[in-house]
């Protein structure tokens, strides 16, 4: 019942407030963009929140094609994608220096040439390709998940890799034991020829 009552005063002092602003000024004294905050109805039910906003005639900007899409987030995954791409650019690179003249061209200009623009060509791909929205979305969500990896410290490590190979050389000399086993059984019953390490 507190709580009605309470409802109840918060929509008289509402009422009173919108009374004393004055019915002849209406929706155009209300500015556009606020929050707008309807009192409880005598139900009780909660309050009703409507946003107004404004509408922009204008259309939005696009961006240009050397634009980094969300720049600052996923960055090291971004430059080892930017890493990889640039080896895989050079190798490309190297390639053509190297087997053009094979093929016929002899001057190191138009060699030089062409090979500068094959990387050009190569490297505008490779951004447009890295700077696509689901590519982007996809890089920063890998950093974000790598940043989440409990890297293990320097003296876990030397303990893991003593376990592991431990284990290896456990498994192998269990493995050489059957082995001779077998072999020595394969010898008894003349499938064989050859006796156990001999």
């Amino acid at each position: 019942m507190a709580d009605k009552a309470h409802d109840a005063d918060d929509a008289d002092e509402f009422a009173e407030s919108e009374e004393q602003t004055g019915d002849d000024q209406g929706e155009a004294t209300e500015p556009k963009g606020q929050l707008k905050v309807r009192p409880a109805s005598a139900s009780g039910l909660p309050p009703v929140v409507a946003y107004r906003t404004q509408q922009v005639d204008r259309e939005p900007q696009r961006a240009g094609f050397f634009t980094v899409r969300k720049s600052g987030q996923g960055y090291w995954t971004r430059m080892g994608t930017v890493a990889a791409a640039a080896v895989i650019i050079g190798s490309v690179a190297w390639f053509l220096y190297t087997y053009m003249p094979s093929w016929g061209a002899r001057s190191k200009l138009v060699i030089g040439g062409v090979t500068a623009g094959v990387c050009a060509v190569l490297a505008g791909v490779a951004f447009a390709a890295m700077n696509r929205p689901n590519v982007v979305d996809f890089l920063i969500a890998t950093d974000s998940e790598m940043k989440k990896v409990n890297w293990t410290t320097r003296k876990e490590l030397i303990g893991s890799t003593k376990v592991v190979v431990l284990c290896v050389i456990l498994i192998g000399l269990v493995l050489f034991a059957f082995d001779m086993v077998f072999w020595y059984i394969f010898w008894l019953i003349g499938v064989l020829k050859f006796a156990p390490l001999s």
